[in-house]
């Protein structure tokens, strides 16, 4: 159930996706955007949302011979739109990131800080957080 939608009330869901990714080189991009509609049946309400991120990364090592290979620095951008009809009400965030790769993106360290905004009609929110993570896949 989403945040905000009554699990006993029934609602009619229209969603899609869109994505692409590309790596070569050395150079990464992903990016998904995502659209869903979705209608209270009783009282025919509808409220559309809206989200997209895009990211980059690169290992410079590639063309720095002195940078590790294991290094990796990137960029991501998203935004999420909770209710397309409420002007300003809208979610983004930029952030910068550097992962150190054990094994693959199986076993990797990531260190990031965040650049975020949250808004909606009424208030505003902004900020910046630092995260630290370490990702194993077994």
């Amino acid at each position: 159930t989403l945040v905000g939608y009554d699990a006993d009330t029934e609602y009619r869901v229209n969603q899609a996706t869109f994505e692409t990714a590309f790596m070569w080189q050395g150079f990464s991009w992903a990016q998904e955007f995502h659209w869903k509609s979705i209608r209270n049946v009783e009282t025919s309400e509808e409220t559309e949302l809206l989200g997209n991120y895009a990211m980059i990364g690169y290992f410079p090592g590639e063309v720095i011979e002195s940078i590790p290979d294991p290094l990796e620095v990137g960029f991501r951008w998203s935004v999420f739109e909770p209710d397309e009809s409420v002007n300003d009400a809208d979610w983004s965030e930029l952030t910068f990131a550097v992962n150190w790769l054990f094994s693959g993106h199986d076993n990797k360290v990531t260190a990031e800080y965040a650049l975020f905004t949250a808004k909606d009609a009424t208030d505003s929110e902004s900020g910046g957080r630092w995260r630290l993570q370490w990702d194993i896949q077994f």
